[in-house]
């Protein structure tokens, strides 16, 4: 049995600009959670940690920070394994390889960098091992890499044989250009390989079960996501997989399941709120965060529907009021608007008009009485 700890898309260095007051906080969250996965795959006995892309964030990182990354990789007792992705890929001039080719062997650790087109292989427990890397050399590409791996006799090869790939995946990570080295899963399966080991997307693949949270679905293609999330695009938290490449039953079999390694969450959710009560704003918010850890979690809320006035007009400080203890909090509220009464009708239309005979027709419909009603006022501006 072999078992892998799978991370990916770590993007040290970067910035955070758009949070400047606790932009020291997510940047060493990082560093924090980086640190857990390795004390995770240690105990769960990996052999084996493979990054599959995007470890740093550009080419051009700071060597202290390379340092930082690697002397934390090195504490792992197996074989690290790091693959070049879209945004720190392997090309002359790039200096972040540069840095870690000079702190590596100071630092010490069994660290391979992936940066050849050509078979890696390794031996565990008795068990032999092939890693076939399709590593970036640029930040965009029409075509993968996995070219290479193609022309291989996979099918003569004795032993494990898994992928390590980054790049899009059709069908499940947006790239409407095709230009993040895109992979069909149709393409990925084509390969004889064990499974696949996939970096770029930030959200798991395949998904996390509604039964357990930690298990994922069968398959042979996999994608962890990142160990700390990086924004509010994505509402999951930092995860890492273990893999587990087991044949003790005299087949071979390939199972998951993922692990949380991340230390603060990026929620970004929906609000819809119905004028039936007082504080029926205040019950909506409270109820979308109810199960959110404020000390760890920036939150955006996009709001729509309508509440009773001195809500509405009170709106700002209330946000301010529930939302204040979190890390970060913003609110996007353009699709709110005031309950639209008989009383506010009357103060806009006279009751004999053709407008207030037709709103009061739609009282009982609250979304069609406010659309109607903001239809009618901007009409009457004009």
């Amino acid at each position: 049995m072999i078992k892998v700890f799978q991370t990916g898309d770590n993007h040290f260095g970067l910035k955070f600009n758009r949070y400047p007051d606790i932009k020291d906080q997510l940047v060493q969250a990082r560093l924090t959670s980086l640190q857990n996965a390795v004390r995770l795959a240690e105990s769960q006995a990996c052999d084996l940690f493979v990054v599959t892309g995007d470890l740093f964030d550009t080419v051009t990182v700071a060597k202290k920070l390379v340092k930082q990354v690697v002397e934390v990789l090195a504490q792992f007792s197996g074989t690290v394994l790091i693959l070049p992705g879209n945004h720190d890929y392997y090309a002359e001039g790039a200096s972040v390889w540069e840095h870690y080719a000079s702190v590596q062997p100071e630092v010490g650790g069994d660290l391979v960098l992936l940066n050849r087109f050509e078979p890696y292989e390794f031996d565990f427990n008795g068990q032999h091992l092939t890693v076939y890397p399709a590593y970036c050399q640029s930040k965009h590409s029409e075509e993968n890499n996995l070219g290479w791996i193609k022309e291989q006799p996979l099918g003569e090869i004795p032993g494990w044989k898994i992928g390590v790939a980054h790049g899009a995946i059709q069908g499940v990570t947006p790239d409407l250009n095709q230009e993040y080295f895109l992979m069909s899963p149709q393409e990925l399966e084509a390969l004889d390989v064990d499974a696949w080991l996939i970096g770029h997307t930030h959200i798991p693949y395949p998904a996390l079960t509604d039964a357990d949270q930690s298990a994922l679905e069968t398959g042979r293609v996999y994608n962890a996501g990142t160990h700390e999330q990086t924004d509010l695009a994505n509402n999951t938290s930092g995860l890492g997989f273990v893999i587990t490449l087991d044949d003790a039953a005299g087949a071979k079999r390939v199972s998951a399941r993922a692990v949380r390694t991340g230390q603060l969450a990026f929620a970004d959710l929906p609000v819809d709120v119905r004028p039936d009560a007082d504080d029926a704003l205040e019950q909506a918010i409270r109820a979308a965060v109810s199960d959110l850890d404020p000390r760890s979690t920036i939150v955006r809320l996009s709001v729509s529907g309508s509440c009773r006035q001195v809500e509405y007009e009170g709106r700002k400080r209330l946000y301010e009021d529930l939302l204040g203890g979190f890390l970060s909090h913003e609110v996007r509220d353009t699709d709110l608007s005031e309950q639209v009464t008989m009383e506010k009708i009357s103060d806009e239309f006279p009751s004999v008009s053709l407008a207030y005979q037709l709103l009061q027709e739609l009282q009982d419909d609250p979304k069609e009485l406010q659309m109607a009603y903001e239809l009618l006022v901007q009409s009457k501006a004009e």
